[in-house]
């Protein structure tokens, strides 16, 4: 099993995954992007680093630049795999400043009941893996530190509730059952708290208003 000691686990992805012409994998990523974004010039793009690539693509958080979202369950697994993203983080702080203020937890699939006890028991773990890697000491007034229990910090939790009727909810399918359409109260039910809070993010927000001022 893979040891938190081993700083070199992220680095090591990396040159695995390196082109033969020596580009770094964040490079070929970021040309992507880039190519992708000139064609089809798109107001937002949604990158699910983790299963929509491959766990080494949250390596290239740094080098692209946008808002992160990291999607966690109340689950050990989880919060070892942060961990080692995480430490990899946390040699370089320089690095880690030029994005630390972008990341945000999301509670995925808040389960129907004991909801308050499940945000509670994700937002401590949440809480211990910023405290121990990314926020400094509280001892001076611009220090980048937050109470557990802030709800404008990044380890607070945005949730998204488990909704039994988009379990199966297909919405591309030919119509039939699994096409039946999912209400706007259903919706909002599992994804307004987190699209609202996803929203209000300063840096979001700043964005979309930038947009709407735009000639």
């Amino acid at each position: 099993m893979l040891s938190l000691r081993d700083g070199t686990f992220i680095a090591k992805l990396g040159r695995t995954y390196a082109s033969p012409a020596g580009a770094e994998f964040a490079e070929r990523i970021e040309r992507l992007l880039v190519g992708l974004e000139r064609v089809h010039e798109p107001q937002v793009v949604l990158l699910d680093s983790r299963a929509g690539m491959h766990d080494i693509a949250a390596a290239a958080v740094p080098r692209l630049g946008g808002t992160v979202l990291l999607f966690a369950g109340a689950t050990s697994q989880t919060w070892l795999g942060y961990r080692l993203l995480f430490s990899a983080w946390g040699r370089e702080r320089e690095v880690v400043e030029r994005f630390r203020d972008r990341l945000r937890v999301v509670a995925a699939q808040v389960p129907e009941t004991g909801r308050d006890a499940y945000l509670g028991r994700l937002r401590e773990a949440a809480y211990d893996l910023f405290a121990g890697f990314i926020y400094e000491e509280s001892g001076t007034a611009d220090a980048f530190s937050f109470d557990v229990n802030d709800p404008e910090a990044p380890h607070e939790p945005l949730p998204i509730y488990w909704r039994r009727e988009l379990v199966e909810w297909e919405p591309a399918a030919p119509p039939g059952p699994m096409a039946e359409t999912v209400t706007t109260e259903q919706f909002e039910a599992a994804f307004g708290p987190f699209l609202r809070g996803v929203l209000a993010l300063p840096y979001v927000a700043e964005l979309l208003q930038s947009d709407e001022e735009a000639p």
